[in-house]
């Protein structure tokens, strides 16, 4: 049908009225929550919640004024790939919209936060702000089939990294009853496992009956334990640095390949088998993983980082006494409990394992510090 000159100004007028009331909304910022509804401002937070998934938008039609003006410049970083000035971007309207929750996912994927990306990529399908409505503001995406098309690659990523942690474990061997890698046996093979093993278990029990005298008699007897010699610290501690980075970076198993090589270049540093205990752990690889802490442990008995790992090691075979209990020797021998207390809470509060969480919050009980 026609439009005459009346209907056009009307129409104009509608047009006019919809800016202007984009424009106030403009002003309005709502910022994001995280999925237990406590609103988060600091971009360390923001990033933390990002990598887990948990970054929720819940400002409404008072922040779309804000969020179609900062589509432009979303649309933008999205085009130079700059995935975490997109999350920070959209975390200072966080409005709740499909093509922003697609954003998030995308960063996410491309960051290798898979698990994240999927919950994201399912938010987008299930917010009730779609991008394309009278208005077309997708940036140029077709919703839901590009969201579709994400979910399905991620869940892609997700099985194969599952098949991979699962071919991991199976191409570990049998040596000498014990299932370790080469790479490993052949970094620790200079320790002597049996023994250290047995006053390892001395020391677990005395601290389960709080036997003072047994725990100094364990600590006494793995230092009387022959230890490897140094080797060459200088090329050790450059290995020790990648796998300390290669760790940050979320890649465990390039970590264990790094600092498995620094332990065999000097198998005397007590602070890189440590790594390579938590590295292993962080693998799924807990036999090995705790077969390094315990050579940690025979060369620095009172290390309270070691006797740790040794207990996340151990939560994860189902050990839970002899967890909380090398938990508490990790609270007896540290020289700042309120810094292993914390790092205790973050097991419980974090996303570590249930086991691992159930012997963290039951060692924290055991010393009144929950």
């Amino acid at each position: 049908m026609p439009i005459n000159n009346q209907m056009a100004s009307f129409l104009l007028i509608i047009v006019m009225s919809i800016s202007i009331a984009s424009g106030l909304s403009g002003c309005v910022s709502g910022g994001i929550k995280s999925d237990n509804g406590e609103t988060v401002s600091d971009e360390s937070s923001i990033l933390s919640l990002f990598k887990k998934g948990e970054i929720r938008l819940t400002c409404g039609t008072s922040c779309s004024g804000s969020w179609g003006s900062s589509l432009v410049e979303i649309k933008s970083l999205y085009s130079q790939s700059r995935w975490k000035d997109i999350v920070l971007e959209i975390a200072k309207i966080g409005f709740d919209s499909d093509v922003d929750y697609f954003y998030l996912g995308r960063a996410a994927e491309e960051l290798g936060y898979f698990d994240a990306a999927l919950t994201y990529y399912q938010l987008a399908l299930s917010s009730s702000m779609k991008c394309a409505g009278l208005f077309n503001n997708c940036n140029g995406f077709s919703f839901p089939s590009d969201i579709d098309s994400e979910i399905s690659f991620v869940q892609r990523q997700i099985e194969r990294r599952k098949t991979a942690e699962e071919a991991a474990k199976s191409t570990i061997r049998q040596t000498s009853n014990i299932l370790l890698s080469e790479a490993v046996t052949s970094a620790i093979s200079t320790y002597s496992l049996n023994e250290i093993k047995k006053h390892i278990a001395t020391i677990l029990d005395a601290i389960k009956t709080h036997d003072d005298a047994g725990i100094n008699a364990g600590v006494a007897a793995l230092n009387q334990i022959a230890h490897p010699p140094h080797g060459n610290r200088k090329k050790a501690r450059a290995e020790n640095v990648k796998g300390l980075a290669a760790i940050r970076e979320g890649s465990f198993n390039e970590a264990v390949s790094f600092l498995s090589a620094a332990v065999r270049t000097d198998p005397a540093d007590q602070e890189i088998i440590d790594n390579l205990s938590f590295a292993l752990q962080k693998s799924s690889r807990f036999q090995e993983a705790r077969f390094a802490a315990e050579c940690a442990l025979s060369l620095a008995p009172t290390r309270a980082s070691a006797w740790a790992n040794l207990g996340t090691v151990l939560a994860q075979e189902n050990k839970e006494e002899s967890a909380v209990a090398s938990f508490m020797l990790a609270f007896r021998f540290s020289t700042n409990q309120l810094k292993t207390r914390e790092y205790f809470k973050g097991l419980v509060d974090g996303d570590a394992p249930s086991s691992v969480k159930q012997a963290a919050a039951n060692a924290l009980n055991l010393f009144g510090m929950q």
